[in-house]
């Protein structure tokens, strides 16, 4: 059984918070182009640890700092700043 707690919590996170969430993201949406907006997604990880810290006394390990630069790495590759396919580099030096 779910103590009061617990519930007034998930009922928080789950309307409060999210419903913030997505008023300001819409919010943003129509003040700042759709494309520039989305990129502000990929800080959600680091605005969430610097608040789990000092509020839930969370620890930064290893493995998040490593998953960290990990996705970070992959956000990189996948928003087109850097160009590591081969096909790409044959084409560069081939026109």
């Amino acid at each position: 059984m779910i103590d009061t707690r617990a519930l007034i919590g998930i009922l928080f996170g789950a309307i409060f918070t999210s419903s913030l969430g997505y008023v300001f993201f819409n919010f943003a949406i129509r003040v700042i182009k759709a494309s520039e907006t989305g990129v502000y997604l990929y800080i959600d990880p680091l605005i969430t640890i610097l608040i789990a810290v000092p509020l839930l006394g969370e620890h930064v390990t290893r493995s998040f700092v490593a998953g960290s630069i990990l996705v970070f790495f992959g956000i990189f590759v996948a928003e087109k700043r850097l160009h590591y396919h081969p096909v790409n580099w044959f084409l560069k030096k081939n026109p």
